[in-house]
């Protein structure tokens, strides 16, 4: 009988193994679309948020070192999508990891009510920026590669979770658009296609573009 059984057991735990970034993919999107769907309180999230602050500041202004984005006045939608990404593994960081699966962001109603409260923080137009050596050519990549998706003026597009890149850190522009092209971005394997065309100065060019930009402050 165990004869029997064992090939049995067998294909069930390789169908089990098979299904299971299927069913990941399915828990992730069903957690954003409540999370969409739950009427935030931001009050509730500003308490959340400091868990936040260590990394990210009260002002949600990150640190210019390359290693925390600003986040402040980022869309809801695109923040939430985040969240959502690093609890699931299709994002990776260890910090953000433990803090989107760890009892401060519980439920779907405290991802919308922390994403609601950073959503509506001023946004920060100060930021660490290159050299400027390299920008125009930065400008002409962004605009040939990026503009169609990203905005003219790189404010994204909250309704299709675009994220707004006007005004971000330089050194996290450019790392993070290194860390997709080396496929450490599960989330943007689509941005392989334009980025396996970028040299070095073109990296350093549009993060610089972009990181000097300062875009219209309107929210939608």
């Amino acid at each position: 009988m165990r004869a029997l059984m064992s090939p049995m057991i067998l294909v069930l735990v390789a169908l089990v193994a098979l299904s299971a970034p299927a069913w990941t993919a399915s828990v992730a999107e069903q957690r954003l679309t409540a999370a969409l769907s739950a009427k935030p309180d931001v009050q509730r999230g500003a308490n959340l948020f400091k868990a936040c602050v260590r990394c990210h500041n009260s002002d949600g202004s990150g640190e210019p070192n390359g290693d925390v984005p600003t986040i402040a006045g980022q869309y809801q939608r695109v923040l939430l999508r985040q969240l959502v990404d690093f609890r699931y593994g299709k994002r990776w960081d260890v910090r953000m990891e433990a803090i989107a699966s760890s009892h401060h962001l519980s439920g779907a109603q405290d991802l919308a009510d922390v994403a609601a409260y950073v959503s509506a923080l001023p946004r920060i137009t100060n930021q660490e920026t290159g050299d400027g050596q390299l920008r125009a050519h930065g400008l002409q990549v962004y605009q040939r590669e990026c503009a169609s998706c990203h905005g003219p003026s790189g404010q994204g597009d909250a309704r299709k979770a675009v994220p707004w890149l006007a005004g971000q850190h330089y050194d996290y522009l450019l790392r993070e658009m290194y860390y997709t092209f080396d496929n450490r971005r599960p989330n943007l394997t689509s941005h392989r296609v334009f980025l396996d065309r970028f040299t070095r100065p073109d990296y350093q060019g549009v993060a610089d573009y972009l990181s000097a930009l300062i875009s219209p402050a309107s929210r939608q």
